[in-house]
């Protein structure tokens, strides 16, 4: 709402009031000037987008202000949809990508403006082309080519080395198929798996220690303890939906076949075979998450 001041001051150019041809009372063009709503400056925009509490709130802000939106507003845009966006949400933009579409284009467009990234920014954006390009099969809105290769070229050079605990696992690998298993594989996509197994059908494996987890602090319960972390699931969900068999190998899992009570090695053969058969048995079908 204007203060009194400004409308007091929108009547007096104004002149004297007339009604016009459709019977609605009228403004001099200097008043209409004054009395209409101002543009939102980017940082008041930047507010709106960080208070949004629904996915179509977003949506409709970008729809409203799309053209004033800096880089900061597109961030952010980006940013409160991920912690705001429920599974319900979720599928529904995966299930209809032309939802995120107009979002999407104005940021790729802005990145390629862009002269400095952060390390994390680009793995990030790397990601999301493999959600927009792969799981969700749109070409639209994707990065500049060059662009795209220095996202997967930083995505690649992020990939961990391996744990004593992802040795231990390898050389229990190596016992249960009879040759070594093939050691920080890096598919197309830029992942790395810790192992790849051939077992009547390729099969990926991936150890994963604490730091895959979600609480890793010795004060967390053991529920926090077993909950992956948001990056675990999603690696997880992009590696099946590229159509490989995955076995996850969870470290607490693993340290309880040293506390049972028979052979190690044998308890770990076993629970090894158990788990690469489910995998291999499993219908895998590439693109669908």
């Amino acid at each position: 709402m204007l203060p009194l001041t400004l409308l007091a001051l929108a009547y007096s150019l104004a002149g004297p009031r007339r009604y016009d041809g459709r019977g609605r009372r009228g403004l001099s063009r200097q008043a209409l000037v004054l009395c209409a709503p101002r543009p939102l400056t980017p940082r008041q925009l930047n507010g709106r987008i960080a208070n949004a509490s629904t996915v179509d709130g977003i949506l409709q802000l970008h729809a409203a202000h799309g053209d004033a939106l800096d880089d900061i507003n597109l961030s952010t845009c980006w940013s409160r949809l991920g912690r705001i966006a429920k599974n319900a949400d979720r599928r529904r933009l995966l299930q209809d990508p032309a939802l995120l579409a107009p979002l999407a284009r104005q940021t790729a467009a802005a990145l390629d403006d862009w002269d400095l990234f952060r390390r994390e920014e680009l793995t990030q954006l790397h990601v999301w082309c493999l959600w927009h390009s792969l799981e969700c099969g749109q070409t639209e809105g994707m990065p500049s080519e060059g662009l795209r290769r220095r996202c997967h070229a930083e995505f690649t050079a992020q990939q961990g080395r391996p744990s004593r605990l992802q040795r231990h696992v390898g050389a229990a690998l190596f016992r249960l198929v009879g040759s070594r298993p093939r050691e920080e594989v890096t598919i197309p996509e830029g992942y790395s798996l810790d192992y790849l197994v051939e077992r009547g059908a390729r099969v990926a494996v991936e150890v994963d220690g604490p730091s895959h987890y979600a609480a890793a602090s010795a004060t967390a319960s053991a529920a926090q303890h077993r909950a992956p972390s948001s990056a675990t699931l999603l690696k997880r969900r992009q590696l099946r939906s590229f159509g490989w068999r995955l076995v996850s190998i969870p470290y607490f899992e693993w340290d309880q076949l040293h506390a049972a009570k028979g052979s190690t090695a044998e308890l770990q053969r076993r629970y090894l075979a158990a788990a690469l058969d489910e995998a291999v048995a499993e219908t895998v079908v590439a693109g669908v998450s």
